[in-house]
């Protein structure tokens, strides 16, 4: 069964370069076209698409009120599979700013405008982007599937149909695209799936998939948190992050938080200044060779890589342009296998929702020095694969619940600190 498709944007031209991007795709159906948010609602109560292309800078009904009204659509529709969103946003700030608002707001994810050098590398572009946003959506819609009432069919079409987009939802194995990209990440490979085997010699693996050779131990003191997140990441982080930055608070537990979330650039500094704005702590983009900070939330720039680097007592950020990691840039795995020297393993590591594998890596090293690794369980993650991937290598100590994780982890610090 096709995914229906939606594109609501006030540019006809633009509108004309989505369908064409999303032509010859077997399974997507492009079913409606729209110029703003009021016609998007008025095409949205008669038929009824999978995926909604959102423009975020319209006039009259803009980007986030059309998302809300979708919200709307979808709550007093229990019975359906919600509409999914799309966010279409440009690099400017204000683009930004608002894309961050949205997908706080609960869109399902976003890709900026492409700017190429002609109208076809400018169609490939946003075709590379869009169609593998829309794979992790239908992939998404799988998993959720698994909780829906029986009976209740995801796409519409007959059981045989569903089962054979869940089997190609799981396997990657679509036509003309073979992996999905992170947000903001550079073109690269496929990766592995998460149900790939790791290999005898990867780390943390057994014959059974999913022991860690490493046992379940809290470092002897908890120095930094760390946090690898991509799709659905702002929601979580707007979620967990005040409430985490409140509880170490209450405790007089200062310690940094360091967080690589896939976006380009630009979006990073809007997505620091919202949850600045939300949080006890500071939360800033992270600037090369800045001195870490207590109670300070560091977020990587987009399209950089964030290292920490221990000189004597202190610890300094570094920022760098070198390649990118799996696709990735930032990159969780650098990060990570910074930290594991820079703390010498006295870390927490979560490891949030997202698509891809980022993090696996670098959890390997993490639990090799002491680390303590919590991934987000499949059921409130937006995307199960960065956390999935990490679970499958056996390097995860906890895989809990979005919402249990900020009570899991203060308790946890706390419980170092009361060592001393």
């Amino acid at each position: 069964m096709k995914t229906k498709i939606l594109i609501v944007d006030d540019s006809r031209i633009f509108r004309s370069a989505i369908e064409e991007s999303l032509t010859g795709e077997k399974d997507i159906e492009v079913i409606g076209s729209v110029w703003n948010g009021a016609k998007a609602i008025e095409f949205i109560e008669s038929d009824h698409p999978d995926l909604v292309t959102l423009d975020v800078e319209m006039p009259g009904m803009d980007g986030l009120e059309t998302l809300r009204a979708i919200q709307k659509i979808n709550a007093s529709n229990p019975g359906f599979p919600p509409i999914g969103v799309i966010i279409i946003s440009s690099f400017a700030r204000k683009g930004a700013d608002i894309t961050i608002s949205a997908l706080e707001a609960g869109a399902f994810d976003f890709i900026t405008k492409p700017v190429g050098s002609g109208a076809k590398e400018s169609i490939e572009i946003l075709s590379r982007q869009l169609i593998a946003k829309i794979r992790s959506f239908i992939s998404m819609r799988i998993s959720r599937s698994r909780i829906l009432p029986a009976g209740r069919l995801l796409f519409g079409g007959s059981r045989k149909e569903d089962a054979a987009t869940a089997r190609a939802s799981v396997t990657g194995r679509y036509p003309a695209v073979s992996g999905a990209e992170p947000s903001g990440a550079e073109p690269s490979g496929a990766e592995p799936s998460v149900t790939e085997p790791m290999g005898a010699d990867a780390p943390g693996s057994d014959p059974a998939g999913h022991t860690s050779e490493v046992p379940a131990k809290v470092p002897a003191k908890v120095r930094a948190i760390l946090i690898g997140v991509s799709t659905g990441g702002p929601k979580a982080l707007a979620d967990i992050l005040p409430r985490l930055c409140e509880k170490l608070d209450c405790e007089k537990i200062d310690i940094p938080i360091f967080i690589v979330q896939h976006m380009p650039p630009t979006f990073t500094q809007s997505l620091a200044d919202s949850l600045n704005a939300r949080c006890s702590f500071t939360v800033t983009e992270a600037g090369n060779n800045e001195a870490v900070k207590s109670r300070y939330v560091y977020i990587a720039p987009g399209g950089k890589h964030l290292l920490l680097r221990r000189s004597g007592r202190d610890v300094f950020l570094v920022v760098n342009s070198q390649p990118p990691e799996r696709g990735c840039r930032p990159s969780a795995d650098v990060l990570f296998r910074s930290a594991a020297t820079a703390y010498q393993g006295e870390v927490i590591a979560l490891i949030l929702t997202g698509m891809g594998a980022d993090g696996t890596r670098g959890a390997a090293v993490l639990k090799r020095t002491g680390g303590y690794v919590i991934a987000q369980d499949e059921e409130s993650s937006v995307v199960w694969g960065m956390p999935g991937s990490v679970y499958a290598s056996g390097n995860v100590d906890e895989m809990l619940p979005l919402a249990k994780i900020p009570d899991t982890v203060a308790a946890l610090v706390r419980k170092t600190r009361h060592r001393g």
